[in-house]
């Protein structure tokens, strides 16, 4: 059995991280995620949230350029959704996060570009606009997003050039 903190030191040993820098990223995540108080506690006698959180921390330890998320926020009291959202817009400065959300006013509002999945295919891709779209279904969310979302060309690849079927 491992402790929070342990956990943490044992992930930044998994990507070569040791000594007084990895330290101290340790201590920055354990603050950012609200999980400090709980550094001595075993891992195993934390609740679902902290757990979720220190699976956050511990692929957040050694800043990775590319960090894919899914549902981050499931499962999460409204405090605990907040504190993820400040980690992960604090933490998405300088990399690319891939964050898979139906949340789209949650943790889906910190999105520079969204993609839009209906029914499994690629519906809409764009900037995000300042407004923040409601919950709903899809159909509903092109309804309201209008032109936010250009629909993709068919077959069409990012250069113009078709590749194909669309995905």
């Amino acid at each position: 059995d491992l402790t929070v903190r342990e956990h943490l030191r044992f992930a930044a040993t998994l990507h070569g991280l040791s000594g007084r820098a990895s330290g101290q990223r340790i201590d920055d995540l354990l603050a950012g995620l609200g999980l400090a108080d709980h550094a001595k506690v075993l891992a195993t006698r934390i609740s679902g949230g902290m757990r979720r959180r220190l699976t956050m921390a511990a692929a957040l330890v050694h800043s990775p350029g590319l960090l894919v998320i899914e549902e981050p926020e499931a499962g999460l009291d409204p405090a605990t959704k907040a504190c993820v959202a400040e980690t992960l817009n604090v933490e998405s400065a300088g990399r690319t996060v891939v964050l898979i959300t139906h949340d789209s006013l949650g943790l889906g509002a910190l999105a520079d570009r969204v993609a839009v999945l209906e029914s499994g295919r690629l519906a809409h891709v764009g900037v995000r606009q300042p407004t923040v779209l409601p919950t709903s279904p899809a159909p509903a969310v092109r309804q309201m997003a209008g032109d936010a979302y250009p629909r993709p060309r068919q077959g069409a690849g990012p250069s113009g050039r078709s590749r194909g079927a669309a995905v």
